[in-house]
This record gives structure tokens, C-alpha cells and sequence, in this order.
């Protein structure tokens, strides 16, 4: 007879996770980490140097460079051969570029229209990225070659 641990049954419901909660729960853990990256650099030069767009630029190009090599390495790791790397890396740095472009927004928004301190409109564009460059990025960058499955269905169907 034998008994099973209680950690043993959490990691056994673990491994039933549903494939898209699991997912998600990847994507918000390399986003965490690189978030960490992000807000260390930012905090750092806002704390020295006082210019909170300039410093949120530089610290989000660190972040998405650690993102991308996370989110590359185990969140999106299905098949990616219907593009080369250099595609799916320049893919990845437009979807950054636009949340670039609204972390910018957000943060002269909310520090200099509703003076808010810069690591409050940081943390509103951090978080209005996730979001965004979640659905960008598994709709456009880490997409799955549908083209593939819609020509080996092809194949399948026609007489041979």
C-alpha cells in the first residue's frame, strides 16, 4: 500500500494543469523576471539621473532582451521553423517597440499630466503591456505555422 505525500499530490494535479493555464502562468513568470531587470535599471538611473522616459527606454530594452530569451526558451516552444530566427527576433523587438511606444505614452501620461511619481506610471505601463504584448505576441510573433497543418491536411485528403 502506498501513500501519497501531500506534495505528491499537488505536483500529480501540476501536471494536469490545462495546457493555456500553464501557459499563461509561463508567460507571467518570464514577464516577472524580466520586469525585475526592467525596474532594477529604471529605479537605479531615476534614482541618479532624474529623467524617468530616458531611463524607462534603456531599462525596457534590457527587459526585452532578458523576455525574449525566456519567452523564447520556455514559454513559446512549439515549432517555430516556419520562420528563421532572425525573423522571429525582429518580430519580437516591433512588438517590443510598440510597448515601447505605450510604456513612453503611459509614463509621460501619468507623470506629467497627472503627476504621478515614475515608478506609479511604470507600473500602470508595465501593466497595460503585459496585456497587449501578450495577445500581439501569441497571435503575430509565436504563431504556429498554420500553413503546415492546413497543407498536410491537404495531402491527407487527396488520393494518393
Amino acid at each position: 500500500m502506498r501513500v501519497i505525500l501531500p506534495f505528491e499530490a499537488n505536483r500529480e494535479r501540476t501536471i494536469e494543469m490545462h495546457p493555456k493555464v500553464r501557459h499563461a502562468l509561463l508567460y507571467t513568470g518570464v514577464n516577472l523576471a524580466s520586469t525585475v531587470v526592467d525596474y532594477t535599471i529604471f529605479l537605479s538611473f531615476t534614482h541618479f539621473f532624474g529623467l524617468p522616459i530616458l531611463q524607462s527606454v534603456i531599462a525596457y530594452c534590457a527587459g526585452m532582451l532578458v523576455n525574449y530569451a525566456l519567452t523564447r526558451g520556455f514559454v513559446f516552444v512549439h515549432d517555430m521553423s516556419h520562420k528563421s530566427q532572425h525573423r522571429l527576433f525582429m518580430e519580437f523587438v516591433g512588438s517590443s517597440l510598440l510597448g515601447l511606444l505605450l510604456t513612453a505614452c503611459v509614463i509621460w501620461l501619468t507623470v506629467h499630466k497627472f503627476n504621478l511619481p515614475p515608478v506609479d506610471g511604470k507600473t500602470i505601463a508595465v501593466l497595460i503591456c503585459f496585456v497587449s504584448l501578450y495577445y500581439v505576441r501569441t497571435r503575430f510573433v509565436f504563431s504556429k505555422n498554420t500553413n503546415a497543418n492546413a497543407s498536410d491536411a491537404a495531402e491527407a485528403r487527396s488520393p494518393g
